[in-house]
């Protein structure tokens, strides 16, 4: 069962976002939640133009917001990606009208690596006003270099991803105190997941389907068959046969069998009782879908600390996430289905 703002050491926890603490002087600690995600009201049953105004009057305001009172350049973690993509293209003039640029760093393959890049992407912006892209290319070095430092930073059971460590050190050398990133876009105002397309079907909107469908070919480059059984199929598999049919998707291996575990260290773990292999999720929880999963993230996140993966894990940089600014999840949790 999820515990708010739970870590894994004992007596230790994270204030989630929302809340206030009050201690008083004889040691008594209260809790209070001021906030939680919800769709605001004024953003209920309104026309579309009105949502379309407001989403790019919000956007602009929560990436303005952000850059007013710095006062060294700031950067961002960039994938060229329609989240990365519209902080930068906002960001861009803003920065570029006080004489700096926005440093975007992206990770990207070697040129020479024929494998799917985000190079392309990050390219389509060279060029716009006020930004300065930086790519990262991953050598050898590894997520579980220099373990000590990196527990010692974050407080996380797993260690954060080299390439935002890399990243951060980076941006820290172009002198910014901040950095920002596109993460929480896809569910909130541009909300994604797996089987929208299925979605899109089962409301019965067939020529958006149609169109939809052909441009997800062109995007990811599959096969009509795989992004119908990607994108399609699951969203019309009933929820009392999801867990099944995703554990004979993944070939009927546990999930620690296909991630970096030993096997002998996992099974002495359940041999010994300290994992018990009844409760150990499988990398997959079926249930809420769609406006009620993209709900329950926003809930998640604003009950938690940042993830491992996603602190700013670089001394004396700043992470900040536009997409996360509550202005825009009350807006986002009000936009009609036909928008999503």
């Amino acid at each position: 069962e999820r515990v708010e703002g739970a870590l894994i050491y004992a007596d230790i926890q994270v204030l989630c976002g929302g809340t206030t603490l009050r201690l008083t002087p004889d040691g008594m600690a209260t809790v209070d939640r001021y906030w939680q995600p919800h769709a605001a009201p004024e953003h209920l049953d309104r026309d579309d133009g009105y949502y379309i105004r407001t989403y790019r009057a919000t956007i602009e305001e929560a990436v303005a917001c952000r850059l007013r009172r710095l006062i060294h350049p700031p950067s961002m973690l960039f994938s060229g990606g329609f989240d990365s993509g519209t902080i930068a293209a906002l960001a861009g003039p803003l920065v570029a009208a006080r004489g700096w640029k926005l440093t975007c760093l992206a990770s990207v393959l070697p040129e020479h690596d024929t494998r799917r890049n985000a190079r392309p992407a990050v390219e389509a912006f060279r060029g716009r006003p006020g930004l300065d892209l930086r790519f990262y290319v991953r050598g050898d070095e590894t997520t579980y270099d220099d373990l000590e430092a990196t527990f010692d930073r974050t407080l996380r059971p797993r260690p954060p991803s080299i390439v935002r460590r890399r990243i951060g050190e980076m941006a820290r050398a172009t002198g910014s105190r901040l950095i920002l990133d596109g993460h929480g876009g896809d569910y909130t105002v541009n909300a994604y997941d797996q089987a929208m397309l299925g979605a899109i079907l089962r409301r019965g909107e067939v020529g958006r389907f149609a169109r939809e469908f052909r441009a997800r070919m062109r995007f990811t480059g599959w096969s009509a068959l795989r992004v119908f059984g990607r994108d399609v199929l699951s969203a019309f598999v009933p929820d009392r046969i999801r867990r099944p049919w995703r554990w004979a998707v993944n070939g009927f291996v546990p999930a620690w069998q296909r991630r970096g575990v030993r096997r002998e260290f996992a099974l002495d773990a359940f041999a010994r009782g300290v994992v018990d292999r009844l409760r150990l999720r499988d990398g997959y929880r079926p249930g809420a879908r769609w406006r009620e999963r993209w709900t329950e993230m926003c809930r998640n996140v604003a009950s938690d600390g940042i993830g491992s993966n996603y602190g700013a894990t670089t001394p004396d940089l700043e992470l900040t996430r536009p997409f996360h600014d509550k202005r825009i999840v009350e807006l986002a949790l009000a936009l009609p289905e036909q928008l999503l």
